[in-house]
């Protein structure tokens, strides 16, 4: 979401998630995707601004579908912790793993 490259690894300021939005949408009404997943907790509320609705915490809303609506198109999101988030704190890892696991029984569901 960020427009130029750090060396650093730092969660986006607030301006720049804001400036990439429009970008955003654009891309999810042009491509309409099936399935989006979201890592973390920036992308989980970027998405749900998008589609005018309060985000969910990502402790509780993690590894399941949820249905956003944004200019009546219909999209399913699973919220997934960030890969780092493992490194850490490694009580997350099995619930990361679980969460992969459903993320590929839901990706089986739609190629059939």
């Amino acid at each position: 979401m960020r427009s130029e490259k750090s060396t650093r690894n730092r969660t986006p300021l607030p301006a720049e998630v804001t400036a990439s939005l429009p970008l955003l949408k654009t891309e999810l009404l042009h491509l309409s995707p099936k399935l989006i997943l979201t890592l973390g907790n920036t992308p989980l509320k970027a998405v749900f601004a998008l589609a005018g609705e309060k985000p969910p915490i990502i402790g509780s809303a993690h590894g399941k579908i949820h249905t956003l609506l944004m200019e009546g198109v219909s999209f399913s999101l699973i919220p997934l912790y960030h890969p780092a988030s493992g490194i850490y704190n490694r009580a997350l890892v099995e619930v990361m793993e679980q969460d992969a696991a459903f993320v590929g029984s839901v990706m089986q569901t739609l190629k059939s």
